[in-house]
């Protein structure tokens, strides 16, 4: 069952998996035995910190794991420590992670990078993550700039296509232009 839990990391079996359906047909002593085995199992690999594992830790609400988690944020680099920052604090409410957390991404360059750790701000959904994030409404990178925005609350996922940006363009046109230009078509 664990295999199906957490699957290989590859693109071809992680690409928008969540697997919080297997473990929540569970019963309670399998759930108990899968809990163990992540806890086991989140540690440092190669390319980082296994996110899927550390997202079911979270949907499980595993004290056991916050210690697992706490060693493991001096040793890991700041895009892995926000989602463990995040993880400790939905898990135990430990307010002293959010700090962690903004302090992990002010150190984070790479736009690509930002929009994807800019939602274990959002998650946080504390006064100060929100202020940290307001930070990033005026990114020069347009997607950071938008992904702010809904992780605030202030713009649907492509839901809004009348929302517009600083410079008046609506959303989907600077997301058209933004993949046009990427693509270099």
């Amino acid at each position: 069952m664990y295999a199906k839990i957490i699957p290989p990391l590859d693109y071809q079996h992680r690409n928008g998996v969540t697997t919080h359906h297997l473990i929540d047909q569970l019963p309670g002593e399998e759930k108990k035995e899968i809990e163990k085995k992540l806890i086991e199992n989140v540690t440092i690999i190669p390319r980082g910190v296994d996110d899927l594992i550390v997202d079911n830790l979270v949907h499980l609400k595993s004290k056991e794991s916050v210690s697992a988690l706490r060693s493991m944020l001096d040793k890991v680099e700041d895009h892995d420590k926000i989602m463990i920052a995040w993880a400790i604090y939905a898990i135990d409410q430990d307010n002293s992670m959010i700090q962690i957390a903004i302090n992990s991404i002010r150190n984070i360059q790479s736009p690509y990078t930002l929009l994807h750790l800019l939602s274990y701000l959002g998650k946080f959904k504390h006064p100060d993550a929100d202020e940290e994030l307001r930070k990033y409404l005026t990114h020069k990178n347009d997607l950071v700039s938008y992904n702010a925005r809904r992780y605030l609350g202030l713009e649907p996922l492509f839901g809004n296509q009348n929302a517009v940006f600083a410079d008046n363009r609506s959303v989907s046109t600077k997301i058209k232009n933004y993949f046009r230009k990427l693509l270099n078509r």
